[in-house]
């Protein structure tokens, strides 16, 4: 529940997430939170996108859809599609942005779809990984990590990092 040292984070919803620990295995429990509770790749891992999944790089939270949004026409070579939830000073003209089957690189300065005004965003910091029908979001060994939206619920490992918030939690299972 919000409050205390949290009351200040109006990203946080009033009951955003659980932490669920039985014996040595701990899990986390999205409770319906407004605004996410994200888990970091680890670098190279892939992570395949599914439909309305969220991504957070630096301060940008963007959305993966297959298909185009609403009015948007649709990009013949396109394997997905880009919407930004939230970012700010980023150009929100350049949204939606189609993936194209070669994929597409995220970064700050040296990639496909560039933040510049985003210092916590690594020059090349993550992609988006075409290999047939699939898409995977792979984190680039960024310094300050991609981090994507879970689910229900899931299992945490020793060393996994949590966004939730404005905050970061690292998982540390003795």
């Amino acid at each position: 529940e919000v409050g205390g040292m949290f009351a200040k984070d109006n990203l946080l919803s009033g009951r955003h997430a659980t932490l669920i620990v039985q014996g040595q295995s701990v899990w986390v429990r999205d409770e319906g939170s407004r605004n996410g509770v994200y888990i970091r790749l680890a670098p190279n891992q892939r992570v395949e996108m599914q439909e309305g999944d969220q991504f957070c790089l630096g301060r940008i939270i963007l959305r993966f859809d297959h298909r185009p949004p609403p009015g948007l026409m649709p990009s013949p070579d396109a394997v997905g599609y880009l919407s930004l939830v939230v970012g700010r000073d980023v150009d929100k003209a350049l949204f939606p942005v189609a993936i194209p089957a070669t994929g597409l690189t995220l970064g700050r300065s040296r990639s496909d779809l560039r933040f510049p005004n985003d210092g916590w965003i690594s020059g090349l910091h993550c992609q988006l990984l075409a290999i047939g029908p699939q898409v995977f979001l792979v984190d680039l060994k960024s310094s300050n990590g991609t981090y994507a939206r879970i689910r229900g619920t899931r299992a945490l490992n020793h060393g996994d990092a949590l966004l939730m918030g404005q905050r970061i939690f690292h998982v540390n299972l003795a």
